[in-house]
């Protein structure tokens, strides 16, 4: 099922290289100073890419991607970025860390590398869309029935002495995101034939 098409659509962030900050915790990379290499496969190309990572936290909390980027005329470089770390502290004791964009200076959580980008920065930096802000109509009324049906079938009791439970209410939730968008496009039939052609 296809999307809207733009003339100048923006790229989405699933069709780049991504590092999360919460990746790297969960690894336990964020407790004490190590390297590792993560490795992904890009899903609109099949491509598959690779980066060492090398976190400090002792002191000057930072990160360096090293990686090689091939250009246009098929000359690859080799990249060393040293990105900082921000850290907030917890309410219930010790910190959480994020990235601080080497281009705006915003601490984030997710830094992208664009298909014919260098440097990982934000998803702003980057004037990345996310791929649901592209889907058509009929699309959406899909995605949202299947997030329903899944829902509905993990959902075992649907009230709690006589009170709904929270996935009950989720699945009631997402009844009436279908029944609108339904609605809507039985007033916008143009609109909704015009998505089922994409």
């Amino acid at each position: 099922m296809g999307g809207r098409w733009y003339y100048n659509r923006k790229p989405t962030t699933q069709e780049c290289c991504s590092v999360s900050i919460f990746n790297l915790n969960r690894r336990g990379a964020l407790k004490a100073d190590c390297s590792l290499s993560l490795s992904w496969t890009r899903s609109n190309t099949g491509q598959e890419s690779s980066i060492k990572v090398m976190v400090q936290v002792s002191d000057n909390p930072h990160v360096r991607f090293i990686y090689t980027v091939t250009k246009n005329n098929s000359e690859s470089s080799s990249i060393d970025d040293v990105i900082r770390l921000g850290k907030t502290e917890c309410n219930f004791g010790g910190v959480r860390y994020w990235f601080i964009c080497n281009s705006c200076w915003r601490r984030v959580a997710v830094l992208y590398l664009a298909p014919r980008g260098y440097h990982f920065v934000c998803r702003r930096c980057n004037n990345l869309s996310y791929q649901s802000q592209n889907d058509c109509l009929i699309s959406r009324v899909f995605r949202i029935e299947k997030r329903r049906d899944e829902l509905q079938a993990k959902t075992r009791n649907r009230s709690y002495r006589g009170i709904p439970t929270r996935k009950t209410l989720k699945v009631v939730t997402l009844n009436r995101k279908v029944n609108s968008l339904a609605w809507f496009a039985l007033r916008k039939p143009k609109r909704f034939s015009a998505s089922l052609d994409s």
